[in-house]
């Protein structure tokens, strides 16, 4: 798959969750992460769709998957909503805390 048929894809995932059609992007940005497993964007989003649908342990994997130095905040604040949807306050929290100093040294 070519690089423009991936964010082609990419985007038409986050079109699917701006309207409410989470399943349909769950689909896709699934697919997208078993073709490109090592792609941090694609983990991210993936992260965010399981979020949005209430999947905390799959959120939780796809954004451990999706740690890259240039965006690491954004992955502490995904790690985060997914601890606390599972009940796990403390490690919520303590990733919380990551997330909101990464983002006042950046």
């Amino acid at each position: 798959m070519r690089t423009d048929h991936r964010d082609i894809l990419s985007v038409l995932g986050h079109f699917f969750l701006e309207h409410g059609q989470t399943d349909k992007a769950l689909v896709l940005l699934n697919a997208l992460q078993a073709l490109f497993p090592e792609d941090p964007d694609i983990a991210k989003s993936l992260s965010y769709a399981c979020l949005q649908a209430g999947r905390y342990q799959e959120a939780l994997d796809a954004a451990s998957r999706g740690i890259a130095e240039r965006d690491a905040a954004f992955i502490h604040l995904l790690r985060s909503k997914a601890l606390w949807g599972l009940g796990r306050a403390d490690e919520a929290r303590a990733c919380l805390a990551r997330y909101l100093a990464l983002r006042s040294s950046g």
